[in-house]
């Protein structure tokens, strides 16, 4: 593989371009971000390793030119940041650039090899969706991406919904049925999948990483988990509010608006942080047999739910969107 080192440490840049040329790669060095960005440009790259703290331009505005670079070429090389940065404010920044994974300095060796062994999995795995043009061992985020389709069909009721409260009274049975329907298929059907789907990525990452990487334990995705609460907190004091705006309660039909807006605002962020984040960053450390058996419990999560049920309700989603766009 091609492998760009950006770091201005000599001793650092040397060690791992020796190190890399012994396993076979051909590998670029560079001093600064800007000498980086400059062989990136002009050579095939599979793979950056890159510090935080380059001089000229820091490793976040190099990552961000490279994605930039990338999205335009249909190609996407693997970003390997190293800092001595672990808190996790800078680990999401360096997310949202485009970093596919990082390790601590000063490098360890032989984390480096297996973080590279990480990074031509990926890569391999992104070539074979792209032969092969499916999904092949990715199925089950391809699963959850589907599902994430669904729950923007339902934000996109739920603001006509909105819109419609304060234009007229609606019907508290159209109401009920947005409500019933966000719980069923995004907080009892998708977000089940996704709680397992994270266990089995955190497990995976300690036994690759070690236990004593912070990074990979259940805290470090607190918020996922959190907007999963605070979204079915929403749908509960939804419920209670439709049964205000029924009776025409005095001040129901603004509450209700801002409860339905904040769901949306809400749900809209947390599916983006996903896709942008934590899905990309997760299925790097998810092997076939961890997908294969994800695909047989998300199996199990939709049979206890309801197959049918399920569809029914999938089927529903389809009559009302045609009605309330209709009506708009």
């Amino acid at each position: 593989m091609n492998i760009l080192v950006a770091d201005d440490d000599r001793e650092s840049r040397i060690s791992i371009g020796k190190m890399l040329q012994k396993l076979g790669n051909d590998v670029l060095l560079a001093i600064d971000g800007d000498e980086a960005w400059q062989h990136y440009q002009n050579n095939d790259v599979d793979i950056v390793i890159l510090d935080w703290m380059l001089p000229i331009m820091d490793g976040i505005q190099l990552s961000k030119r490279i994605r930039e670079l990338d999205s335009e070429s249909a190609k996407h090389c693997f970003i390997l940041m190293g800092s001595s940065k672990h808190e996790k404010q800078d680990i999401m920044k360096a997310l949202e650039a485009g970093v596919d994974d990082f390790i601590s300095k000063p490098y360890d060796l032989e984390l480096l090899e297996s973080r590279l062994t990480i990074a031509g999995r990926c890569i391999t795995a992104r070539e074979n969706i792209e032969a092969q043009n499916a999904p092949g061992s990715l199925d089950v985020v391809d699963t959850l991406l589907q599902e994430h389709k669904v729950m923007m069909r339902i934000a996109g009721i739920f603001e006509v919904v909105s819109h419609g409260i304060e234009e007229e009274q609606l019907p508290p049975k159209i109401l009920e049925w947005c409500r019933s329907a966000a719980f069923l298929l995004i907080s009892k059907l998708h977000h089940t999948k996704e709680y397992r789907y994270m266990d089995v990525f955190v497990e995976r990452a300690l036994n690759e990483l070690g236990s004593q990487n912070s990074v990979f334990d259940h805290s470090s995705f607190t918020k996922i988990e959190e907007e999963h609460k605070r979204m079915e907190k929403l749908l509960f004091e939804f419920k209670k509010e439709i049964r205000e705006y029924a009776i025409e309660k005095k001040g129901a039909a603004e509450k209700l608006m801002q409860t339905i807006d904040s769901y949306v605002l809400l749900l809209r962020s947390h599916v983006a942080r996903e896709e942008n984040v934590f899905f990309p960053f997760s299925k790097l450390y998810l092997a076939e047999k961890d997908m294969q058996q994800l695909s047989i419990e998300f199996e199990r999560i939709e049979a206890k739910l309801g197959e049918g049920k399920i569809d029914k309700r999938l089927d529903s989603l389809s009559s009302i969107e045609k009605k309330l766009w209709k009506q708009n």
